[in-house]
Parts: C-alpha cells; structure tokens; sequence
C-alpha cells in the first residue's frame, strides 16, 4: 500500500501534473472503446464511459466544477503521472499494473487564479474532488487499472505556486513583485508581497487561445489563408512552413500586437510593470516572449520568466507535502 503526493495544474490550454501535459479537451462519451482505436491510444473508461485525449480544446469554462470535464482531464492527468513514475524500460504489462495497484491513496495539489483565490472557491473545488474520489475511485487509463482514494486536497493560488517551486532572482532579491500568469484565455495578474498575494489580483480576458482565434480570422480576410494555432506556433518559433514570408511577418506582427495590448491593458489597471519586478509564467509567456520584450513601456531589466509551464503542478505538489509535513 503506498500513498503519493500529485500536483494537478488544470489549465484552459493545458493540463499539467510534475511530468506530464496533455492537451485540455477530450473525445467522449463514448459507450464502446473501437471508436477510439483502442486502449494504446489513452482511453479513459470512467464510470462505463470511454473517452480519448484530444488536441480540440473544450469550450472555455471559468468554473470546472460544474460538470464532469473538470474530473476527466484530472484523472487523465493523475494516471498519466502515475504512469510516467511506475513504466521503467524492461518492466512487463503486469508488472507495470502491479507497481499501479500498489498506489491506493492520493493527496492532490490543485490551484485557482489568485483573482478567484477565496474560502468560497478554495472550499467548492475540494468538496468537488472530494466528491468523485474521498470514498475510492475506479477507472481505467491506457490498458492499466487504477483504485484508489483521495486522502488529502489542498488549493493554492496559482502563479505564486509557480514561483515557489521555479525560484527566480525576482523572488529571492525582492520583497514585493508582480506576476503575470499568460494562460490559455485568461492573463491573471497578482501582486506579490513577502510571497503573499495582495488582494488586488485580477484577470483579462486576453489569453493565447483568444489571440489564436483572432489571427486565424485576421490572415483569413487578409490572405484568403486558413491557418491553426499549431502553423502560429511554429511561425512564432521560425520553424519550417510553406505559409509565405508575407503571411509570417504578418502573423509576428499581429502577435506583437497582442503582447503591446496586454502590457497596455495591465498598465491601465495601475500596475506598476516598470517599477517592479515582473514574473512572466504559463505557455502564452514563453511564446510571447520575444514581443513582450519589445514593448516600450517595460523595465527589460525587471523582466523574469518561468518557462516550464509545469510550474504551477510542481509548485502545488511541493507546497502540499510541505504542508502534510508540518501536521505529522
């Protein structure tokens, strides 16, 4: 019998745990798993339904504890993890399900943007993963059979999480500092004072996915050009296409654009970006890395970046055994 600690990051783009990302959408429910193609190819079966990891993100959700996709993408998640800890080369099918099986209780690290970081939220996800886990859960997951329970569930507020876990000059030289979480729809603003957040964090609705959605419109009218976040991906990291120089400088320019604005935006809501210091995490501050730099309104110097986007799933995973520590 063997308890493991997990930190899950469940974003509106990705979902992260320590090792692991998998994409935020799913095909599913299905009743019958040949419509798939087959358990190798990341079948969830949960509760006599199946479903399939898919690049098709779902539609955006504030809240994920209102249905079940919020539960699905954790599972994912959790087993994935499990999964990536217990398949050593050389180790059977069976001796992979029983290193699994092994595995019969859980304490999960979850978080919420520091925007929505109250009793009231913090209190809601919990009760929502205790809800489907607190008394066993069982389900299937890529050929392997998963039973276990929930021991323990914490909330953290995203981003300081992230910071904790990916230390940076900006943490260990100063004592107030803003960050800057870029996520799939949203960008989540936090002030950060002796690694505390001050309530005066805040959320726009300006994230990578929404930029995406407006290029692929933009070079559409423009161009007569269908284009897809992954084409924009690779234009962004001058990796190989067969879409025109035109159409490239176009999209950089329209992502540097994008960038200005939410500088601009967050500026406009009184934030001190060139007084402070700034920690820019989350997929969408990797990728915008380059136009956010070439803002004019930024300190460059006071500028840090966290580009593992599995910060924040570290972060939880590390603050939660920190905890579990303090109470034995």
């Amino acid at each position: 019998m063997k308890h493991i600690i997990i930190g899950v990051d469940l974003g509106n783009s990705n979902t992260k745990s320590q090792n692991t990302i998998i994409p935020s959408g799913y095909e599913g429910p299905f009743i019958e798993p040949s419509l798939l193609g087959g358990d190798e190819k990341g079948n969830l079966k949960f509760n006599d339904y199946y479903y399939t990891h898919s690049n098709k993100r779902l539609s955006y959700l504030a809240d994920k504890t209102g249905d079940d996709r919020g539960i699905i993408l954790t599972l994912m998640s959790i087993s994935k993890e499990i999964l990536v800890r217990t398949d050593k080369e050389g180790l059977s099918h069976d001796e992979i399900q029983s290193s699994i099986s092994d595995i019969t209780s859980i304490s999960l690290g979850a978080g919420l943007p520091i925007s929505d970081y109250r009793k009231k939220y913090v209190d809601n996800l919990i009760q929502y993963y205790n809800r489907y886990m607190q008394n066993g859960i069982q389900f299937d997951y890529m050929g392997y059979h998963y039973n276990f329970y929930l021991s323990h569930c914490s909330v953290y507020p995203q981003g300081g999480a992230a910071a904790f876990a990916r230390a940076t000059k900006a943490t260990e030289m100063y004592s107030s500092y803003y960050i800057i979480d870029i996520g799939g729809y949203t960008v989540d603003v936090a002030h950060m004072e002796d690694n505390s957040p001050v309530d005066d964090a805040f959320s726009l609705p300006m994230g990578i996915i929404t930029m995406y959605d407006s290029i692929v419109q933009q070079v559409y009218t423009n161009f007569d050009i269908q284009l897809n976040a992954k084409i924009i991906e690779d234009i962004l990291n001058d990796k190989q296409t067969i879409i025109s120089v035109d159409v490239c400088n176009s999209v950089k320019k329209m992502v540097d654009a994008h960038a200005f604005s939410i500088i601009n935006k967050i500026k406009q809501k009184g934030i001190l970006i060139s007084s402070l210091p700034c920690i820019y995490i989350g997929g969408g501050a990797s990728l915008l890395k380059k136009s956010l730099f070439k803002s004019p309104v930024v300190n460059k110097d006071s500028m840090f970046f966290i580009n593992d986007i599995r910060a924040n799933a570290k972060g939880y995973a590390k603050l939660l055994a920190i905890e579990l520590a303090s109470k034995r």
